[in-house]
């Protein structure tokens, strides 16, 4: 692969986490360190599933610590394994259905290996780019940026976001930056999370967290070459090495 980023393309790849550095491609630029209860909030949620039981019901987790019965307030709904259709649930909200049928899914046909965040501090919200080229002859390219040593495109998440794009998660993200980066018309797609990697740090500017997302070329849009790119700090490289994750890169 010539120059191109071997053990990050493959630690990447694997799942595994990669340093993040100081140098982002495109904009925004991060406005300075994400801080947890200062700038940045995070929200994780769980689906439990009991094995125990017949139909391996779930319970939607939707706080940090269970209260007992004695000490319910007006906010409280208990916690209670689920047997049936959750659809059927006194909930506030149906917004959690979707996530416990992805859940349920993911848990009778697995799509991909059990993954956990990888521990590696990020001073930004961001989102690592792998995003591969392939031509009908079968030529395979990779995106990477030059800045400094050549690495995969790391570009930040908008610090302020609009109320709309917040309510649409991660994809105009992914999807703003690549419309800067590259000219193209039809923009590419994510096809989903490689890992992520985040550490909170004691002194407070290393709580930041960074997705490894795989991309890839809408369908109709086949070239024999890749894209000019956009930004000069980017450029593509012909992967000749077939055992650099070349298979993984042509899908």
């Amino acid at each position: 692969m010539g120059d191109a980023p071997v053990p990050e393309l493959e630690a990447v790849l694997d799942g595994g986490a990669w340093d993040v550095g100081t140098v982002f491609e495109g904009s925004p630029a991060p406005p300075g360190p994400v801080r947890l209860g200062r700038n940045v909030c995070y929200v994780v949620l769980a689906v439990i599933f009991n094995q125990e039981l017949p139909v391996g019901s779930g319970i939607p987790m939707t706080g940090g610590t269970l209260k007992t019965l004695e000490a319910a307030d007006a906010e409280s709904l208990q916690a209670t394994w689920w047997p049936g259709d959750p659809r059927s649930l006194p909930l506030r909200s149906p917004d959690i259905l979707p996530v416990l049928d992805l859940a349920a899914r993911y848990r009778r046909s697995p799509a991909h290996p059990p993954t956990l965040p990888r521990e590696l501090p990020c001073s930004a919200l961001c989102l690592r780019l792998l995003l591969p080229f392939a031509n009908a002859a079968g030529r395979l390219w990779l995106l990477l940026a030059t800045s400094g040593t050549p690495h995969l495109p790391v570009v930040a998440c908008d610090a302020s976001p609009s109320p709309s794009r917040l309510r649409s998660g991660l994809r105009p993200a992914r999807a703003a930056p690549a419309a800067e980066l590259l000219a193209w018309e039809a923009q590419p797609e994510a096809l989903g999370l490689l890992g992520l990697q985040h550490r909170a740090g004691r002194c407070g500017d290393t709580d930041g967290i960074c997705f490894n997302v795989m991309l890839s070329v809408p369908a109709g849009s086949q070239r024999d070459e890749p894209p000019e790119p956009r930004h000069p700090a980017l450029r593509w490289w012909p992967v000749r090495d077939e055992g650099c994750g070349a298979a993984s890169c042509r899908g």
